[in-house]
């Protein structure tokens, strides 16, 4: 209990320094972690990997709720490529850095292993922030999350059955698809049903759905196979559609109770590499953070997204995970890997996760995108009377048309190059750049605009476009929120709730403002 005791209060500490400080509180549970093991705390026996694998299996049950195999459908091309391709890669890597690094071929296998893959709970956690979940790119990166975690589920049931030999590889193959059966058939057709046809109330929901992830864990014991399949596969007996949203309800504090056990647990199980093994680790976190970003930018462009959710999508996807933690301690258990290589592979997995909450930023996409040449921009004056947009969004080529077919002369200004090449490809006059940049406003000739249409990402761009233009031209901002609607109001702007109606609001409006010149000449 003081082991518990001690990391409950680290966890406090934290919090009330990521409140404070506005860090994410990510890497400061890794921070507080590793300064519990500088200082020489002791846990008694086996406590920390215990710890760890208690929080790493219910962290994979909420996980496995959010998973929901219908997401998947539609995209199942990329999703597939996105998640295989780079986790081959990302595992070739890592095998031949520590054969070059002398390591023996045994732990070499369970460290790619182990690395191969990217964590779900940080990059849930990390969209939910964002609220990007509900974003294309968003789902994405779910459905890739969702293929990487069965992927890693089955490599982890022949990792820990392989020393027993391949005939009880197969018969633990065979148990845990079994137990795969049983989550589906409650997943598709027993828990909506029991949900539809009974009104539970809370704590009989939270009993429900706990006795599941029990039930779930107790039969992998039994089968032999490890508690993280059991809890994984329980998490996706709910993760329909309305289970998975009573289920985020219900366990939110009991989620962020472990969330903080296991993070707290890894910064002190990882401790730090050993001096002659922090070029090895320096290696594993570029393979994991730079090579697999980079692969999956490159594939996602192939497959057609456009740069910016390329982008977005690899930074998401840049660490290790928690399933590659189970699988180590499985090396670690069988004698495959013994405790410093144990603890290099925590300390990679660690660090790496502590970088994604700073990586995956809308700032560090930008600036990876303004990296990127630029074309060079309209001779000042070129542009007068037109409609300027600041952002091409998911809707725009709808506006454009609307703005086309209404014979208005359009320039467009959106920092995706994918977005632009497409632009350019089809006659529509262009600039690559950030809209609430002055620079690129004056460029794109904001100023002798007719109207403005700003249907950029964040609000707090079109404030800036409304606070450098000064009401000289009219400004109609998309906005989702009505608190962001009152804000641009205040400021001057024309706000409207999506790029449909803010085509329809413009045409309004021009119309309206047609009307009135005409009758004032």
């Amino acid at each position: 209990m003081i082991g518990v005791g001690v990391i409950m209060l680290a966890a406090a500490l934290a919090c009330a320094v990521s409140r404070l400080t506005r860090v994410p509180i990510i890497p400061l549970y890794l921070l507080i972690g590793w300064v519990i093991w500088l200082v020489g705390v002791q846990a008694p026996g086996d406590f920390a990997t215990e710890a760890l694998q208690l929080g790493v299996a219910v962290l994979v049950f909420l996980a496995g709720a959010e998973l929901n195999p219908q997401r998947i459908v539609g995209d199942r091309r990329q999703a597939a490529v996105l998640s295989l391709v780079p986790m081959l890669i990302t595992a070739a890597a890592v095998l031949l850095w520590l054969r070059l690094n002398n390591t023996a071929f045994e732990p070499a296998v369970y460290f790619a292993a182990a690395l191969a893959g990217s964590s779900t709970i940080v990059a849930i956690r990390q969209l939910r922030q964002l609220r990007q979940t509900r974003e294309p790119f968003g789902r994405l990166v779910i459905s890739v999350q969702l293929l990487q975690d069965f992927l890693l589920v089955g490599m982890l049931v022949l990792v820990s059955a392989w020393p027993q030999g391949w005939i009880a590889s197969l018969f633990a193959i065979g148990k845990s698809t079994a137990l795969l059966g049983l989550a589906v058939i409650l997943q598709t057709t027993i828990v909506p049903r029991v949900l539809a046809k009974t009104r539970l109330g809370d704590e009989t929901l939270l009993m429900l759905m706990l006795s599941l992830l029990f039930a779930f864990g107790g039969a992998a014991a039994a089968l032999g196979l490890p508690l993280v399949v059991g809890a994984f596969l329980a998490g996706l007996s709910i993760s329909r559609f309305p289970a998975n949203g009573l289920l985020r309800v219900q366990l939110a504090a009991l989620g962020d109770f472990f969330f903080a056990i296991f993070f707290v647990t890894l910064g002190y199980i990882a401790g730090l590499p050993a001096a002659d093994s922090l070029l090895e680790a320096a290696g594993l976190v570029l393979i994991v953070v730079l090579l697999r970003p980079l692969v999956v930018t490159l594939l996602a462009r192939t497959l057609g997204l456009s740069v910016r959710p390329a982008v977005e999508s690899s930074l998401l996807l840049g660490q290790a995970g928690e399933l590659g933690l189970v699988i180590g301690l499985v090396g670690l258990g069988n004698g495959s890997l013994d405790a410093p290589e144990f603890s290099l592979l925590a300390a990679v997995v660690a660090f790496t996760m502590m970088l994604t909450p700073f990586l995956a930023t809308d700032a560090t996409t930008s600036w990876l995108l303004h990296l990127l040449p630029r074309r060079h921009p309209p001779a000042p004056g070129s542009l007068r009377g037109h409609v300027l947009m600041l952002g091409y969004g998911a809707a725009g080529r709808w506006v454009l048309k609307t703005l086309q077919e209404n014979g208005q002369q359009i320039f467009v200004v959106d920092d995706d190059p994918g977005v632009i090449a497409h632009l350019e490809a089809n006659g529509i006059p262009c600039l690559r750049g950030d809209g609430a940049d002055p620079y690129v406003l004056a460029a794109a000739g904001a100023d002798d605009a007719r109207v403005v249409l700003c249907s950029m990402r964040r609000t707090a761009d079109a404030a800036k476009v409304l606070r450098a233009l000064g009401g000289k031209v009219p400004i109609i901002a998309r906005v989702f929120e009505t608190w962001e609607a009152e804000r641009i109001r205040r400021l001057g702007g024309i706000p409207v709730l999506n790029s449909t109606a803010a085509a329809r609001r413009f045409l309004d409006w021009f119309d309206a403002s047609s009307y009135r010149c005409t009758k004032d000449t």
